[in-house]
């Protein structure tokens, strides 16, 4: 029908009867699942497996829902108080009288209701319901220690749906790291995948992933022992006019080193080289070095993008290191300023997992050299 649709850092699927839109990442879906896996700290093996019957998104949402389950085991299977009541020969907790006296029973048999700890309780049923669901996915055959675990500790109790739905959170700091997994169980159970027969003619999952790109940069740097200040945390406000509010500043990266500040902005889109970084980056840019440069000496400053293997030959293969320098002046002090970049590897390359990890270890050597 001769239209164009932009969906900027969107990606996805949405059907509706027969047709679905599927919004692919430029760098394919490897790099999907590298930059997902590295993000939560797990190493997978190089082929990550992947049906080329799905025709959406659908393994995303296994793969992001699988990466949340291993974190949140390493705390152990999460445990709740549940209440019991049981026929026992000592007391423990409370006790039933009207029981004692009326059913005739022998001296020494005591009703008790009481509260303990337990592996079976409704988000261990919620995630082995998953695990039944979409057990035999090849992105699960890993799993079998895991999920015999969630199996065995739900002690063969079942679920209605309406239940599972109706799980919380955790309220106990310990095991928030499940809450995550919990609200991504309810998307599968809930059929909210398309090639697990779902309910209703209209299905969509849909992923920012230049925010995922943002949060995998903040790793990179965190392994590589940077101290990064929080987004959220101790941010810079300017004033707008308003008595009442100010507005808040957050650069994507703040790094503190040696005393010194490093303010940089991670961009998912594509570096333009002809015309370079847009005006309202970079005005965005001066802003923030504008601000923190109040109480830390800025000394560099700059974007982060990712650019795929063939762009960079193409591009840039006469740097030495995956950066383009220069300088701003702000305030009459000169700052050094950078465009760096993470190469993404062809989506077809066979040594994908090896490459991308070669790019970006020499991404962090240029990040060592601006820093030191």
């Amino acid at each position: 029908m001769n239209f164009s649709l932009r969906t900027g850092n969107i990606i996805g699927y949405l059907k509706k009867g027969e047709y679905a839109i599927k919004i692919s990442s430029r760098f394919g879906d490897n790099f999907l699942k590298y930059i997902i896996s590295d993000a939560d700290g797990f190493l997978e093996i190089e082929n990550y497996g992947g049906s080329e019957k799905e025709q959406g998104y659908e393994w995303l949402l296994i793969y992001l829902w699988k990466t949340k389950v291993r974190k949140a085991y390493r705390l152990g299977l999460p445990k709740k108080y549940q209440t019991k009541r049981q026929e026992l020969t000592r007391l423990r907790g409370n006790l039933n009288p009207v029981h004692y006296f009326t059913t005739g029973k022998d001296i020494g048999i005591y009703d008790c209701e009481y509260r303990e700890h337990s592996y079976n309780n409704e988000a261990t049923r919620l995630i082995a319901a998953t695990f039944k669901k979409i057990g035999k996915h090849e992105f699960l055959n890993d799993c079998t220690l895991m999920k015999n675990a969630f199996y065995t500790a739900i002690e063969g109790d079942k679920l209605r749906s309406a239940e599972l739905y109706r799980t919380k959170h955790f309220t106990n700091p310990f095991y928030k790291d499940y809450n995550e997994v919990i609200d991504l169980s309810k998307l599968i159970l809930r059929d909210q995948l398309s090639d697990f027969g779902e309910k209703s003619d209209t299905s969509a999952f849909f992923f920012d992933v230049s925010m995922l790109f943002e949060y995998f940069v903040r790793k990179l740097l965190k392994r590589a022992g940077y101290l990064l200040n929080s987004k959220f945390e101790n941010r810079a406000e300017i004033p707008t006019g308003s008595k009442t509010y100010k507005r808040k500043l957050e650069p994507d990266i703040l790094i503190n080193h040696k005393d010194k500040g490093f303010v940089f902005d991670v961009k998912y889109k594509s570096f333009d080289f002809v015309y370079g970084v847009s005006r309202e980056d970079l005005f965005q840019l001066h802003t923030y070095v504008g601000q923190y440069g109040n109480e830390i000496e800025i000394k560099a400053c700059g974007f982060i993008y990712p650019i795929s293997a063939k762009g960079w030959q193409e591009k840039a293969k006469d740097l030495e290191l995956p950066f383009i320098k220069s300088k701003i002046k702000v305030l009459g002090f000169e700052i050094d300023f950078y465009v760096l970049f993470i190469v993404v590897p062809e989506n077809q390359n066979e040594n994908y997992h090896n490459d991308f990890k070669k790019n970006n270890d020499s991404f962090i050597n240029a990040i060592n050299e601006i820093t030191n």
